[in-house]
């Protein structure tokens, strides 16, 4: 059965290509990045000259040509250095080729054992014995706002965030998330994953505790796959729709990061009088030269979009021999027509030991990271969290992203950031 872009226009959705009518125009920014994304037929118009991209067959004949659809979860797994994740505008650092069709559970924690959670004899009794994940934060603040289209909000906000503290048996996690939609439904997505993912989260947690030794990459890993099902079986559309999503658990005197796309977790670390920032997560790009081998190997190809011989925005994931979908991203919830091209929705896994200088998290959409480097963030943020004024520190956050992308673009996007304040871990 073919595929077919609908026909009518629907708000801009970030780094993914939406549908717009045949030959409407839409403005390209002077920073050549695409403030407005499409799908076939339509039509680019820059400040000097209007372009025209050729309407494409229907995606039906595709369908045959391109690979088999990847397996979202594969089996096994290797390890792989965790570069400092920087600006999404800059060329993203290369890593070296490996075994680019598995998924990544890097690891900087001590020994397997030391990652089992802390024994409280009555989790219901919030007065005895507590877990070191809730003491580790101290406070935590969020703030989302919705984008804006050339001055006027957008219909949704298709951002979500979840802070939710529970109890398995004989312990007790706090578990952190961001997720930013795009597509047409892409609100429902990450709607699903912050309602959803923390509950299915501690129920697998209950499920594989005491089974394993080194327990959280599969607890994770586990908990994405249930949640690709959950969407599988939604009644929204999720062809052209997806979102990435950033969690973290505090478990014990660890931090557990599982992320898929470019929302991204950020841990404030003291030296001296002042903060570093230690990326806790990777951007999924088509830059990483594992991520891009994916998409090549399931038949997919990875191009910037290209106007009179220049590359304008960033790379992106389609179809072998059609213009779709136009993801900037390699691995999100949802996007089941990426999937075909070696999109998958498998987290990377990262653990790392919460130390006496660790100070502080930032977990944002791409909203914030456009524009503003995982240091910067960590600077501006940092006073107000030395002043406990956490709410102040969010909302300088958005206000400084929105002035960028004010600055940059026509739009701006829905931005999300939550600062937890870490307490004494030691």
């Amino acid at each position: 059965m073919a595929l077919k872009p609908k026909a009518s226009r629907i708000p801009l959705q970030g780094p993914h290509f939406t549908p717009l009518l045949p030959h409407s125009t839409v403005k390209l920014t002077p920073s050549k990045s695409l403030s407005v994304f499409s799908r076939p037929g339509v039509r680019l118009n820059t400040n000097s000259r209007t372009v025209q991209v050729s309407p494409t067959t229907n995606l039906g004949a595709t369908q045959q040509r391109v690979a088999p659809k990847p397996a979202l979860f594969p089996e096994t797994t290797t390890s792989l250095g965790v570069p400092q994740t920087i600006n999404r505008r800059l060329s993203m650092p290369g890593l070296a080729p490996s075994e680019h069709l598995l998924p990544r559970i890097r690891s900087r924690a001590a020994s397997d054992p030391d990652l089992a959670m802390r024994a409280v004899r009555n989790p219901r009794d919030r007065n005895t014995t507590r877990s070191a994940a809730c003491s580790a934060v101290k406070r935590c603040c969020q703030l989302s706002q919705v984008g804006s289209v050339l001055g006027r909000a957008k219909a949704n906000n298709q951002d979500s965030y979840f802070n939710v503290s529970s109890f398995a048996p004989g312990a007790e996690m706090v578990t952190l998330g961001v997720s930013d939609g795009h597509g047409e439904a892409g609100h429902h997505v990450s709607g699903l994953a912050a309602k959803r993912l923390p509950n299915i989260i501690r129920e697998t947690f209950v499920h594989y505790v005491g089974k394993l030794t080194d327990v959280w990459p599969t607890v994770l890993i586990e908990s994405f796959k249930k949640l690709t099902s959950d969407l599988s079986r939604q009644s929204f559309d999720t062809t052209y729709s997806g979102a990435p999503c950033v969690t973290v658990v505090l478990a014990g005197s660890f931090l557990i990061c599982a992320n898929v796309g470019d929302s991204r977790a950020v841990l404030a670390r003291r030296n001296g009088v002042s903060f570093i920032s230690v990326a806790l997560s990777r951007d999924h790009k088509p830059d990483f030269e594992d991520e891009k081998q994916r998409i090549l190997d399931f038949g997919g190809r990875v191009e910037a979009v290209r106007i009179d011989g220049e590359d304008i925005g960033p790379l992106r994931v389609w179809l072998k021999h059609e213009d779709a979908p136009g993801l900037a991203m390699t691995r999100a919830l949802g996007d089941s027509l990426a999937a075909r091209i070696g999109v998958i929705s498998c987290p990377e896994v990262i653990t790392t030991p919460i130390s006496s200088d660790d100070s502080f998290l930032i977990l944002a959409s791409d909203g914030i990271w456009e524009f503003i480097s995982s240091q910067e963030a960590v600077d501006m943020a940092a006073r107000y969290v030395q002043e406990g004024r956490l709410e102040e520190g969010c909302q300088a956050l958005v206000a400084e992203a929105t002035k960028r992308w004010r600055r940059e673009e026509d739009c701006v996007d829905d931005i999300t950031v939550m600062i937890a304040e870490l307490g004494n871990c030691a």
